[in-house]
């Protein structure tokens, strides 16, 4: 790691008095959670006595529906002792005896990065919830980096930093980033930001034996636990965004850089499922599978799919492959198929498309030239369009697969 002194030189910002005036830490606050977890030991000196084993963190709301962003470690004090009847707490921009709290609930995390989400259980009459806005460490320059703040809470109190960048680099955490701040226990967690109050990362901790110092996780590095909340965002800023432009239609240019990111952001969602798809002889079925690469967050509820069948036709003393038209897989409405089952162990979805080895017999029959059996497709070229179980459509999906059926 450079020098902490050298660099503290080099890119603390200095302020005038009237500036800090100026800070956004009251256009924050609002957002900021104070996290508590309790839980009752299995294992340690205090096995067995309820809630003698307690943690604390700062978050804050990444959603309007209460989601949030902290640290993963929060939890670490409770895993250590093998708690049990866990129990998460959370006040909203306050901390202390007499502040109310509202139960909150683990919903992902990503261990390897010390990022975890929750959601934070609100009633319904609630104030409405004002996220803060996640931004990219990708527009910090280095060597002009801006004017960087962080907030949070420690025990019963709130802090707020005026932060400066030591380094683009952590030498103890691979991902992280280097500032020049101290900061105290159960301040983990808390956003750091910009004075547009748009959030760049989250505060990890400090560097061993550097009290003055401290690392940043990059916000951008939370994408996968966010980007599915963001679903709903997006759907509704395309819709705003037809209804002033018009629909699109294939092959029109982007109308604006809100679309690019609209659909920079379902590819993102799209990416954290794998997709494979088998034929089974048993029944002439097709099964389309998928495996969700993180845990928590939506499932795919349901899929519309589109078969273009790859049949062998003899052209004179050559066999060729000609794509033959889709399969009609359902008799009247849109090719939709709900999922057959999902196993939570392995987070695995499956859905089971009858009938397709009939049809694909169908078509062969009544094809000219088709070449003999015992293999005459050599390929079924898939599209798969994945919608969550709130009915919100992902990226399409193409695979291809090699029928093995016993043809009749």
């Amino acid at each position: 790691m450079r020098s902490a002194a050298v660099f503290a030189l080099l890119f603390l910002v200095v302020l005038p008095a009237g500036a800090r005036a100026q800070n956004p830490y009251p256009q924050v606050r609002p957002s900021l959670l104070h996290l508590h977890a309790f839980g009752t030991p299995k294992t340690g000196p205090s096995a067995g006595v309820t809630d003698s084993v307690e943690s604390q963190a700062t978050g804050f709301f990444v959603s309007q529906e209460g989601f949030a962003l902290t640290v993963e470690h929060f939890f670490k004090p409770l895993e250590a002792v093998d708690a049990i009847n866990v129990r998460i707490e959370a006040s909203i921009g306050d901390a202390g005896a007499g502040v109310t709290t509202f139960p909150a609930y683990f919903i992902s995390e990503l261990g390897n990065l010390d990022l975890a989400l929750l959601k934070i259980d609100l009633p319904y009459d609630h104030p409405k919830i004002e996220p803060l806005l996640l931004g990219t460490v990708a527009d910090i320059n280095p060597n002009e980096p801006p004017e960087i703040f962080s907030s949070g809470f420690s025990q019963n109190s709130y802090k707020t930093h005026a932060v400066s960048l030591n380094d683009a680099e952590s030498d103890e955490v691979p991902y992280g980033w280097t500032l020049n701040v101290a900061i105290d226990g159960g301040e983990s967690g808390s956003p750091v930001y910009t004075k547009n109050a748009t959030v760049v990362g989250l505060l990890k901790g400090s560097p061993k034996n550097i009290a003055t110092l401290a690392i940043m996780i990059p916000v951008d590095f939370a994408q996968p636990l966010v980007g599915y909340i963001k679903i709903r965002e997006l759907e509704k800023e395309i819709l705003q965004l037809r209804q002033v432009v018009g629909a699109m239609k294939a092959g029109d240019p982007p109308i604006d850089m809100r679309l690019n990111q609209v659909e920079d952001g379902l590819k993102e969602i799209g990416k954290r499922f794998e997709w494979t798809a088998t034929t089974s002889r048993d029944d002439g079925s097709l099964q389309v599978k998928y495996t969700k690469l993180i845990k928590g967050g939506p499932q795919i509820g349901s899929i519309q799919l589109q078969i273009t069948p790859r049949l062998r036709l003899r052209d004179g003393n050559d066999v060729i492959s000609k794509d033959m038209p889709s399969l009609k897989l359902k008799s009247s409405g849109p090719p939709s198929f709900p999922r057959d089952s999902f196993d939570p162990v392995l987070k695995q979805g499956v859905f089971v498309i009858a009938g397709v080895q009939d049809k694909l017999e169908a078509q062969y029959n009544l094809a000219e030239n088709a070449v003999g059996k015992p293999e005459p497709y050599r390929d079924l070229l898939m599209s798969i369009v994945p919608a969550t179980e709130d009915g919100l459509n992902l990226p399409p999906v193409i695979l291809n697969v090699s029928p093995d059926y016993v043809w009749k």
